[in-house]
């Protein structure tokens, strides 16, 4: 078992239920599920993973220009 943390991060009520359900269904204690990005600690991941999320930004360029260079 690892020490590491899975941040899941869905605005979605339907699907974050879902990823609470499957959460608690795998006993996953080192996935945490949140609502809303700013929950995640700031410099608390190594990596990010973005899916299917710039539809959802009212400004991707502006958010996107957050995250830094890589």
């Amino acid at each position: 078992m690892t020490n590491s943390k899975v941040y899941a991060v869905e605005i979605f009520p339907e699907l974050l239920e879902l990823l609470q359900s499957r959460q608690s269904e795998r006993n996953a204690r080192n996935v945490i599920v949140e609502n809303n990005v700013k929950n995640v600690p700031d410099s608390s991941c190594d990596t990010a993973l973005l899916c299917t999320v710039f539809t959802s930004w009212k400004s991707p360029v502006k958010c996107w220009s957050k995250f830094g260079t890589f």
